[in-house]
């Protein structure tokens, strides 16, 4: 808890008004500021509700502790299920917080068109190449077809590159209709020979229908791929922050960045907890299910200072850079 206090000489009468430490629903904490007269303490509580704008799936597992479903219902959180709008949302800058891929938020930083801040990257990849084939290895895709998803997004070409650094070249790289996860892990489920990159939770839904059926599902970590071939890790989704909000409301954003931090502890620690509190919240899978594939969302919570040197390797490196705007961000960006 923050406090300031200020002491006033002879009946002078001064008011200072600090930030407070709760965040949306998280605790019952309250950011206080004391101001004292003579004996008298006169304590004002900074009641400002932050707003947030977070994609489902892993994002949103990963501030779950730091938010209530009562957030939702009275505007504070909304769940943004089209991410082509996150360009706009961070041009409009109105929002607090925004959580979004860290590519999209330093692209628009380097750009001009954004002014959020880089608080912390939470999640750290997600997504795996995967096929029902037996014994599938790596080397079976080179010369063969493959499906990816997201087409000219930072998904795909952490793909590439990766596939590209092994010295791996498909014959063809298709993309499902619609492009999206669900696409891919559709046809992963479907065809027996398909060779696909999905991304967990779905990915645990995949390998749980089919083990049904006595099938397996053999899948490879593109983020652990990424870090054997370039020893760094692979910086997927942050919270950006709205400076002009932090500072005037600092407590409330510290309480917010210490819940989403204890939340990815839970995330290793209290798996089933961060499960049914990400299910409450709207991610449809049920908590059993999440509780099985958060492990595979790769969620931990480092600030931005630390995130640094992951974050310029990956906004210098050929493959990749023109995905952040071809520069590493300068140390403005860096919020805490």
């Amino acid at each position: 808890m923050k406090r300031a206090l200020i002491f006033l000489g002879l009946g002078a009468v001064a008011l200072s008004l600090a930030s407070c430490n709760s965040t949306n629903g998280t605790t019952n904490t309250t950011s206080n500021v004391e101001t004292t007269t003579n004996q008298t303490t006169t304590t004002i509580e900074d009641d400002y509700k932050l707003s947030i704008s977070c994609p489902s799936g892993a994002p949103l597992m990963a501030i779950s502790g730091a938010v209530e479903v009562s957030d939702i219902d009275n505007k504070k959180l909304t769940i943004i299920e089209d991410t082509t709008t996150l360009p706009a949302l961070f041009q409009a800058y109105k929002e607090d917080i925004i959580v979004a891929p860290v590519n999209a938020g330093t692209k628009l930083y380097n750009a001009g068109k954004s002014k959020y801040k880089l608080a912390s990257v939470v999640t750290w990849g997600n997504t795996y190449f995967a096929s029902q084939k037996t014994d599938f290895k790596l080397e079976d895709m080179n010369g063969a077809e493959i499906t990816l998803f997201g087409a000219d997004t930072i998904n795909a070409a952490i793909a590439n590159y990766v596939l590209a650094k092994k010295n791996i070249t498909p014959s063809e790289i298709l993309y499902p209709n619609p492009d999206v996860v669900a696409g891919a892990n559709k046809l992963l489920i479907s065809n027996a020979d398909a060779m696909v990159m999905t991304a967990d939770p779905v990915l645990t839904i995949a390998k749980n229908q089919l083990a049904q059926n006595s099938k397996t599902v053999t899948s490879y970590s593109i983020a652990n791929l990424y870090k054997e071939l370039t020893n760094h890790n692979y910086p997927q989704a942050a919270v950006f922050v709205n400076e002009d909000a932090y500072n005037l409301h600092q407590g409330k954003f510290e309480e917010f960045f210490n819940a989403v931090k204890t939340t990815c502890e839970e995330a290793v620690s209290n798996t089933e907890k961060v499960a049914t509190k990400s299910h409450d919240l709207g991610i449809a899978q049920p908590a059993a299910v999440l509780t099985k594939a958060i492990p595979g969302c790769n969620l931990k919570y480092v600030k931005a200072s630390e995130a640094k040197v992951d974050l310029a390797f990956a906004a210098t490196e050929e493959g990749l850079k023109s995905f952040f705007g071809n520069k590493a961000p300068d140390d403005a960006f860096y919020l805490i």
